[in-house]
């Protein structure tokens, strides 16, 4: 057996095989050439189903099978209540379903026994992924059996009332990973079409949008602009670097350096400094300033640009932007994440060898900019955003932390929960 708590044996708590747990099996797949087994009301899980979740409950699948698809093929019909784990494809996704449903041999499922309360199962197969993993056999790609699943050991309390407490905490807290994944998912999608909106038709001194109805607009080669704005070259508000520094000299050789993969695509975030390894392995790199803009001009990182606060070197693969008298950062690095100069980057980058855009080609995109402080203007209300998104990021991050320690804790009976049950009865009583 795989065992996954060493010898430290805990009170009230005892080993079970999976296959002790309650009914194990494998699924399978109707005919696909048999019209009448596909299309019907029985939810039929793949791994790829499980792969779209961020959440622990399953509903649905994107494929049904009907009655006779069932009585066809070898799949068994499980219980809401059910776990389903994926056992290749990849392995290890893992979900409650909260509907009945069957699935195909990409995926395991299990019906708990009654001594067994579903999530706290479905929390410690989640803990204990690792060892279900190593247990992936076969050439072509991982895959686990139901024979080497079957085996996998996990420990439970025996008391029902502790299962369950342990399930409800470990719930509440990816209840709040969800309602903060939600948030900043919508916090990005009001970001997102507000600064298109800054970057068409900017906002005025008393801090209002544009709008053609209240303010006088003109036509220009990018269609209608307020009569403030002019049109620019690129190059009228950035200038770029000129001449290759080699790293190894001083003062360079102790320089922070920021190379393509160091950045998000599409956010602007800078996700690390490159290692001392990668800072070998890149010949060419440009000196960068606070207040830079560095842009990844190699498809397919087109989507990749960071403003930077502080001094240092990037890769050749990277154009350090600096703001002209004309503009100034933010709104430089706003215009350079829009969808407008996106489109015109890939547009003219589409060459065979080495697909890239270079400084004619970059210069050559137009772009709408009002004056200085209306740019500062615009680029205040998105650092406002990016203040707010922050926040919830690292919220999430401090989630998942919990999350990880509490599984920890309570999974393997190191913090009881007994206390809390004594008190809860104290209260009901």
């Amino acid at each position: 057996g795989v065992g996954v708590l060493g010898v430290n044996r805990v009170d009230g708590w005892e080993k079970k095989r999976l296959d002790e747990c309650g009914m194990l099996v494998s699924g399978s797949t109707p005919s696909t050439s048999t019209r009448s087994f596909w299309n019907g009301e029985i939810v039929w899980v793949t791994p790829n189903d499980l792969s779209k979740l961020n959440t622990p409950y399953l509903h649905n699948s994107e494929r049904r099978i009907t009655e006779k698809g069932l009585r066809g093929c070898s799949a068994h019909l499980l219980p809401a209540g059910s776990l389903v784990v994926s056992s290749r494809a990849p392995i290890g996704y893992v979900a409650i379903a909260e509907v009945p449903f069957c699935t195909n041999q990409g995926c395991k499922a299990l019906a708990p026994g009654s001594a067994f309360y579903p999530e706290f199962v479905y929390y410690n197969v989640l803990f204990n992924i690792d060892t279900v993993k190593r247990l992936g056999e076969g050439t072509t790609f991982a895959e686990i059996s139901k024979a080497a699943l079957s085996r996998v050991e996990l420990s439970f309390p025996t008391a029902m009332a502790e299962q369950t407490r342990i399930a409800e905490i470990l719930s509440t807290v990816d209840r709040a990973i969800e309602q903060t994944e939600a948030l900043i998912a919508k916090q990005q999608r009001i970001k997102t079409g507000l600064i298109e909106d800054l970057l068409t038709r900017g906002i005025d001194e008393q801090g209002n949008l544009r709008s053609e109805e209240n303010h006088r607009f003109k036509d220009s080669p990018l269609g209608r602009i307020p009569v403030e704005w002019q049109i620019n070259g690129l190059f009228d508000l950035v200038s770029i670097a000129e001449g290759q520094k080699d790293p190894r000299e001083e003062p360079y050789c102790d320089w922070p350096l920021v190379a393509p993969d160091c950045v998000e695509s599409g956010t602007g975030r800078l996700l690390r400094l490159a290692t001392a390894r990668e800072q070998q392995a890149i010949s060419g790199k440009y000196e960068f300033a606070p207040g830079n803009v560095l842009y990844s001009k190699i498809r397919p990182h087109l989507r990749k640009a960071v403003l930077v606060d502080f001094a240092g070197l990037c890769s050749a693969d990277m154009y350090p932007m600096r703001p002209t008298s004309k503009s100034v950062s933010g709104f430089i690095f706003l215009t350079i994440l829009s969808k407008r100069f996106s489109r015109y980057a890939e547009s003219v980058s589409v060459r065979s060898g080495f697909p890239k855009i270079n400084r004619s080609e970059l210069g050559g995109f137009l772009a709408a900019a009002p004056l200085v402080p209306e740019q500062e203007r615009i680029s205040a209300i998105s650092d406002e955003l990016a203040i707010a998104s922050d926040i919830e990021m690292r919220n999430l991050s401090k989630l998942r932390s919990l999350k990880t320690a509490l599984m920890q804790d309570l999974l393997t009976g190191r913090v009881r929960v007994t206390p809390l049950l004594n008190d809860t009865e104290v209260m009901g009583e």
